[in-house]
């Protein structure tokens, strides 16, 4: 998989976060699990960003990250909370 390296950042409280999908009945909770997920990556991505790539973030501190680039993170997210359990 390629990431960028601006999205190669800790993400380890979304890998702890997904295995909670498995205990939700509802589809509302099980949504709002990889919500919660998302913005866990996106706070990790982040704050990567602000530290380590100063350059690459804009003015207002918000780094534009393509549906593509999210889904190769969310899958990576996925394998590595799967390959823990």
């Amino acid at each position: 998989m390629e990431i960028r390296p601006e999205f190669q950042a800790d993400q380890q409280r979304a890998i702890e976060e997904l295995p909670r999908i498995a205990r939700c009945n509802a589809p509302v909770d099980k949504l709002m699990v990889l919500k919660r997920c998302v913005g866990y990556i996106r706070e990790a991505i982040d704050t990567n960003v602000r530290e380590n790539f100063p350059d690459s973030s804009s003015s207002s501190d918000d780094l534009e990250m393509s549906t593509d680039d999210l889904i190769m993170v969310v899958v990576w997210v996925i394998l590595r909370a799967y390959l823990q359990r």
